[in-house]
């Protein structure tokens, strides 16, 4: 049996985007770029948020989008 499916936090996790495996949700996101829309949400939310199964509300994707974004910008512009 691969890890994966042996760790249950990994199992859980792909659960609340509504899949059993990385591999789905892999599936999903791969033909998805980075750019963000007029509203400033990935395309990767905007994806997740039309999956069947999905277990989180899209106000909560949304908001970890928004966090997500804060932190590339923090980390682009941190000195090195």
């Amino acid at each position: 049996m691969p890890l994966e499916q042996n760790l249950i936090l990994t199992q859980y996790f792909h659960s609340l985007f509504g899949h059993a495996n990385f591999e789905g949700l892999k599936d999903v996101l791969r033909s998805r770029g980075e750019e963000r829309d007029d509203d400033v949400i990935s395309q990767f939310c905007r994806r997740l948020e039309t999956s069947s199964g999905l277990q989180l509300t899209a106000a909560s994707l949304r908001a970890y989008d928004a966090r997500i974004q804060r932190t590339r910008r923090r980390t682009a512009t941190a000195p090195r």
